[in-house]
């Protein structure tokens, strides 16, 4: 019978330092001053890929059995981006995409197909690329647009599932066909949460220069959302903000401010708004997935973060998955087209391999992938559920 590796809990060890003697390398002071009790999402992960590492039999028994139950197989994997549209996200997908393939230590095939562009030729073209060469079903990094113009001259003859849009955000627009799959996060159903949150006050408003601003400013009005202010903020502004705080001092004391901005302008408008006197700060400060980022300790001070609240969707991951994306580049607890695309991935290949072992909880429900929404609150260098 192989030796089971035991440490004992010498004395207590706070997170800080726990985080210190893990990046210092001294695993097993790390071990021995771990508490079970420990919330800290981060070091529970080292603590169990570590504890797997000293007592690998029981770690390495469900992906044996997968691999013996689909070991004929080859997992071929195709990845349709318009890279001039999504920029840096093609990367992160495609990091993602192969931090999950190479932890299910099977053999595949990943290959990209750039698209360039989103308009309809190029799509077409692009898909029928995929299909000649033999690729099951097809992952698609699109925008809105993009999955609009892919129906409207492709007919999508192979599961096509696209992890950056929501069905709802199309549903009404156009008929969707059956072999196309949405994974994005609903971001209008964060809103809605954010805005029950404020008992529905009245907002200030700072949308992104971009769709995804436009979209989540569109979002608040639909809802039923009372702006008092609304701007929408470049980066020209966003540096500039503290100029302009003075002539809306008026609309920030006691108030409620909305953040659609991106994680870099949020924390430049943050930190200038943490300047203001106590009196004359909000009492609320809401964004949604986009700002669930752990940037914002970067960018902000404590005083900057108090009273922010902010909606995720991403549920807690296999810790040796998110470890092997973190080393290719890719922060699964906080990136979600990073996510999505893994958990589309999941779907995709759990139809064609049933014996897969699944590493995500979100079931897919006509058409859509469904997230759980949880309000977070920023604590210390991390963020804890709202109770």
């Amino acid at each position: 019978m192989p030796a089971h590796q035991v440490v004992i809990n010498l004395e207590p060890c706070s997170p800080e330092c726990l985080h210190k003697l893990y990046a210092s390398g001294q695993i097993f002071s790390f071990m021995a001053r771990y508490a079970a009790n420990t919330q800290d999402a981060q070091l529970q992960d080292n603590y169990t890929i570590i504890d797997d590492l000293l007592n690998p039999t029981l770690s390495a028994k469900n992906p044996q059995v997968e691999d013996a139950q689909n070991a004929r197989e080859i997992y071929k994997v195709a990845l349709l981006v318009p890279k001039k549209v999504v920029g840096r996200y093609a990367d992160t997908s495609t990091n993602a995409l192969l931090a999950y393939l190479a932890l299910k230590n099977h053999d595949f095939t990943l290959k990209v197909f750039d698209s360039q562009k989103e308009d309809p030729e190029s799509l077409k073209k692009t898909y029928q690329s995929i299909e000649n060469e033999g690729y099951p079903f097809v992952i698609a990094l699109l925008t809105q647009e993009g999955v609009q113009n892919l129906v409207a001259k492709t007919p999508l003859n192979l599961p096509t599932i696209v992890p950056t849009v929501n069905k709802h955000q199309l549903e009404k627009r156009m008929d969707l066909p059956s072999t196309l799959i949405f994974g994005g996060i609903d971001f209008p159903k964060q809103v809605a949460m954010l805005l029950d949150l404020s008992q529905h006050k009245p907002l200030v408003v700072y949308n992104d220069d971009s769709f995804r601003g436009a979209m989540l400013s569109k979002s608040l009005k639909n809802l039923g959302a009372k702006i008092l202010y609304e701007d929408t903020i470049t980066f020209k502004k966003a540096s500039a903000f503290g100029k302009e705080l003075s002539s809306q001092r008026h609309f920030l004391k006691n108030g409620v401010v909305f953040f659609n901005t991106s994680i870099v302008k949020t924390g430049m408008l943050l930190s200038q708004i943490g300047m203001l006197s106590r009196r004359e700060r909000p009492q609320m400060l809401l964004s949604s997935q986009i700002n669930f980022n752990l940037s914002i300790f970067m960018l902000t001070q404590p005083q900057d973060r108090q009273n922010l609240y902010i909606t995720n969707a991403l549920a807690e991951l296999n810790p040796y998955l998110s470890q092997t994306a973190t080393l290719l580049n890719s922060n699964l607890k906080y990136d979600w087209v990073g996510y999505a695309s893994v958990d589309c991935l999941e779907h995709m290949l759990t139809r064609f391999y049933p014996h897969l072992q699944r590493y995500f909880k979100e079931p897919l429900q006509d058409q859509q992938i469904l997230y759980t929404n949880t309000l977070y609150t920023p604590k210390y260098l991390g963020f804890r559920p709202l109770n």
